[in-house]
């Protein structure tokens, strides 16, 4: 069976950080964390991390949470020098075959979600991605992102990793 790792990047993402450690923790195979800002980024240490409470919550929750083991948490001690950065990282910790399913931390995906991805690479072997679309929740938790000009649900999220890929 195809194994699905949930590629997940934050950086001050406090209110949402453990829902979504949660959110399909089940049905993935493993799940990558990325935590840190981009260079320049406002409201970020001097060397990149989260100003709230993201990093305490993200190791409590694998301390306590994690009981398959599936979370692999990643910081470097500056800041990434830009997006692709760090989901190049993602990609470095990839087994080729893996299928990377990427994700900010205010995007969710639903179990069945997962569930039909997987049917749908049984059943097109021969496809390399999907494009699902997910709840994207805005400034807090209670508004989700309707599509617009500045924000459409259709991107690049899960592929098929071969070796050598670069974001």
């Amino acid at each position: 069976p195809a194994r699905i790792v949930k590629a997940l990047q934050c950086h001050n993402e406090s209110e949402f950080i453990e829902a979504n450690l949660e959110n399909c923790y089940d049905e993935v195979d493993a799940i990558f964390v990325i935590e840190g800002a981009v260079k320049n980024r406002p409201n970020a240490t001097e060397d990149g991390h989260s100003i709230d409470n993201t990093v305490e919550l993200i190791n409590d929750f694998i301390k306590n949470k994690d009981t398959l083991k599936k979370i692999t948490f990643v910081q470097i001690k500056r800041p990434w020098h830009n997006l692709e950065e760090m989901k190049q990282t993602f990609l470095d910790m990839a087994r080729p075959g893996d299928w990377i399913l990427i994700n900010d931390a205010d995007e969710f995906y639903m179990p069945d979600d997962i569930k039909r991805l997987r049917l749908a690479i049984d059943r097109n072997p021969h496809i390399c991605e999907f494009i699902p679309t997910f709840l994207h929740f805005y400034g807090d938790i209670f508004t989700v992102a309707k599509p617009g000009p500045e924000w459409q649900p259709f991107h690049q999220r899960f592929f098929k990793y071969t070796r050598g890929m670069k974001y």
